[in-house]
């Protein structure tokens, strides 16, 4: 799908190793997709889903509630973001 930006969601470790999270992985996304939703502004819509990328990690770091969570998000690939949990 033009524009789509996958979301990978990551159990960060205080000895800064990650793991991929599975058993939360929809939680979290639907925390993301929350988060879109109750939005005024749009996302860019860019077909190759860079700058809409880059759009969503800067949306995810700028929320109050995740930031206060300890979560992060960062580009991980041309149309991805992975974003980082507390491990616990």
């Amino acid at each position: 799908m033009p524009g789509a930006v996958t979301l990978r969601v990551e159990s960060r470790y205080p000895d800064g190793s990650r793991k991929v999270v599975s058993h939360f992985n929809k939680h979290y996304k639907g925390l993301v997709a929350r988060e879109l939703a109750l939005r005024e502004e749009e996302l860019p819509d860019d077909p190759e889903g860079t700058a809409t990328a880059e759009a969503l990690a800067d949306v995810l770091r700028g929320t109050p509630r995740f930031r206060d969570a300890g979560f992060d998000a960062e580009v991980s690939g041309p149309a991805s973001v992975t974003l980082t949990v507390p491990a616990g």
